[in-house]
């Protein structure tokens, strides 16, 4: 599917970006921009900009930026086509018809085809819990309710081939359906049902729709979890169980629970704790925590017990200290996980669990105490230094991390300053951050900033626009983009940020647009800072001018000091002085 460039417009004008980046981050109110950390790169201090009366998003870390579209495009991972529509739905705008398809699908319809199959998917599913008691008996054994099984949209996957047999008899495509991990092949050929006689738990994506399964086998099933492969669609390392769900509760309390498991993920919803989301299988990685920073930086571990869930919960704690975060842990009695303890103690139970839960430095310290044989001998103390280190380290407050060095320290029974030289001699992981430039960047003079924005201002382009020449703008940072104005205005089209930006094709144009488009100062650009800083511009170009002109003589003066040219450069450079004074006394 195609929109035209009305469609676009429409959709465009009738969302606000600032409404829609506030659905993912938090920001807060500067000067004439909201800002917040980037949900695209790794930062600890906001560069992440959103511009209410210019409709733009910009970052001046990693250096994305773009409208509504594209910002939905980057942080749903649609394409271009998927965000207009996901857009249009929520404007309640209805869609234009599609037209016919010439030729192959292109990646947008594709996605399309992947969505519409996990939906359908997903009815099968539902229809199929609906009529069978064994898998609703084991629900009712797990005291999962009715409003969660709905809520989280639970369903169940007979044993045999039955979506298999959906796919032939409606038609739908069989090799998207293997694409999707809803079918796999065997090594004879044969094509068969990936999910079978599992309970099944849908994982959507942020803006809630459908992008991969999970299934739990019922009887002797194994193994007993089976999740979707990796697809176009899903990443698990990407992405969190029943974020969706989570994600304004997470908002609004500013704390996201996370744990292990789907049923350690519903029975806290159930029980009222809203703000939980649970791994997909794997261990943490740092993509899932970019996703839960959009929303909070303050995190409760919840994982098993056991030796491996410990183990995990380190490792997750280091991750998420070394991204800003505050992080406690959550002690469950020994063999208990959410889910059971929910079942066995109930809301309140769990809830005074959350309150007393324990910073994860102490934590991990009280941890490696009680693994080490002689933790209060001198190899001991050293050891445990060495492995509580990196996390100090993590720490990024520096008053934070001092007060937990003070803490170690006592614990330990040696000098904070011992603590201190062993975490200065830890080398830190860094991350590499997405977006970063791979060259030095040239900047703008601030003539030029005045310009385009004065270009871009509805009030001021009648008067910027006929003092556009060639000249002006020759041999400027933004001179290609100011090219791309004049030709605009030429054709008498729409001249705005957002059209503009459309019709560039170097990302170093579009870089430069945005970024001068939120530089914008407190009162604005009047008509006075315009034609001043033009008149900085014509100098400039003056002044190169004259140095060509020299140089030029200085070779005529070399190489023939009798050339008829010499005094004609000599005139030139007159004029030149003499409209350089013009402009100082202007």
């Amino acid at each position: 599917m195609k929109f035209d460039s009305g469609f676009i417009s429409q959709v465009r004008s009738s969302t606000n970006i600032l409404e829609v980046v506030l659905g993912y981050i938090q920001l807060r109110k500067s000067g004439q921009n909201h800002i917040g950390l980037c949900p695209f790169h790794n930062e600890k201090t906001p560069s992440f900009n959103v511009n209410e009366s210019k409709q733009i998003f910009k970052c001046f870390g990693c250096h994305v930026g773009g409208d509504t579209i594209e910002f939905i495009r980057l942080i749903e991972n649609m394409s271009f086509v998927e965000s207009v529509t996901l857009l249009a739905r929520r404007q309640a705008i209805p869609l234009p018809d599609s037209g016919k398809k010439t030729g192959k699908s292109s990646k947008s319809s594709d996605f399309t085809d992947f969505f519409r199959l996990m939906e359908r998917a997903q009815e099968h599913f539902q229809g199929c819990f609906e009529t069978d008691s064994s898998a609703q008996s084991y629900l009712e054994k797990r005291q999962i309710e009715e409003e969660a099984i709905r809520s989280f949209g639970l369903g169940y996957a007979p044993p045999g081939n039955t979506l298999l047999g959906i796919l032939q008899l409606e038609g739908l495509s069989e090799s998207t359906a293997r694409k999707c991990g809803l079918i796999r092949k065997n090594a004879q050929g044969n094509i068969y049902d990936n999910f079978r006689g599992r309970i099944m738990f849908p994982i959507r994506n942020s803006a809630g729709r459908i992008i991969a399964f999970g299934g739990r086998g019922l009887g002797s099933v194994v193994p007993k979890y089976l999740n979707s492969p990796d697809t176009p669609l899903y990443k698990k390392s990407q992405n969190l169980f029943a974020f969706d769900l989570a994600k304004n509760e997470i908002r609004k309390r500013d704390c996201a629970i996370l744990v292990e498991g789907y049923f350690d993920c519903i029975a806290p919803h159930q029980a009222g704790f809203k703000n939980v989301v649970a791994q997909l299988g794997t261990s943490l990685t740092m993509d899932q925590v970019q996703l839960l920073r959009r929303f909070t930086r303050q995190i409760l571990l919840n994982y098993d017990t056991d030796s491996a869930g410990i183990k995990a919960t380190i490792r997750s704690l280091q991750l998420f200290l070394s991204s800003g975060f505050r992080v406690n842990i959550v002690s469950l009695p020994e063999k208990s996980d959410p889910d059971t303890f929910i079942q066995g103690n109930g809301a309140e139970a769990y809830r005074q669990k959350l309150l007393n839960s324990q910073p994860g430095i102490e934590f991990a310290l009280e941890h490696f105490l009680t693994q080490h044989r002689d933790p209060f001998g001198p190899k001991g103390k050293q050891e445990i230094t060495d492995l509580i280190a990196p996390l100090l380290l993590a720490v990024d407050n520096r008053i934070e991390r001092s007060e937990y060095i003070s803490r170690v320290a006592a614990r330990l029974q040696i000098e904070p300053g011992l603590i201190l030289q062993q975490v200065r001699r830890v080398r830190p992981h860094r991350q590499k951050e997405i977006g970063s430039p791979a060259a030095p960047r040239l900047h703008p003079l601030p003539a030029e900033i005045v310009l385009v924005q004065a270009l871009l201002d509805s009030e001021l382009q009648p008067e910027a626009l006929p003092r556009l020449n060639a000249n002006l703008i020759e041999g400027l940072v933004s001179e290609q983009l100011l090219r791309k104005i004049r030709k605009i205005w030429e054709l008498n089209a729409e001249l705005s940020i957002l059209t503009l930006r459309d019709q560039l094709e170097d990302a170093k144009d579009i870089d430069l647009l945005e970024t001068i488009s939120l530089q914008s100062p407190p009162g604005g650009i009047t008509l006075e800072s315009l034609l001043e800083s033009i008149r900085s511009l014509q100098k400039l170009h003056l002044d190169k001018k004259k140095r060509r002109i020299q140089t030029d003589l200085k070779d005529k003066e070399k190489m023939d000091p009798c050339s008829d040219r010499i005094p004609e450069l000599l005139k030139e450079l007159e004029k030149i002085a003499l409209y350089r004074i013009e402009l100082d006394q202007r």
